[in-house]
């Protein structure tokens, strides 16, 4: 890892995916239930990528994010991880579809 990597961590910024449901329709058709599976597929795929890196990987999802909007619930997990000593933070979501980590 180099010395960039060293003051990195990745942010897997993500809603649990019941609520990601209640508020995203990936395909009607799938009803409810099917939207919370895209959902849930969708936060482990991204999980597992950032996981897989040599980058310090930290999961805000909804217990973890704090904040009565998006904006500061995002602001205080950046704010959390430049605390703990990172220089640069990258955040990523269940809906960076083309991410890979090569």
């Amino acid at each position: 890892m180099d010395i960039k990597a060293q003051n990195t961590a990745l942010l897997v910024f993500i809603r649990d995916s019941k609520l990601e449901a209640e508020t995203k329709v990936f395909a009607e058709h799938l009803g409810f239930e099917g939207n919370e599976k895209v959902a849930k597929v969708l936060n482990q795929r991204i999980i597992k990528l950032c996981q897989k890196t040599d980058i310090p990987t930290f999961i805000f999802n909804g217990s973890k994010q704090k904040g009565e909007s998006f904006g500061a619930r995002i602001s205080n997990a950046f704010d959390s991880l430049f605390e703990k000593g990172f220089e640069n933070v990258i955040a990523v979501g269940n809906d960076c579809l083309t991410i890979s980590c090569e």
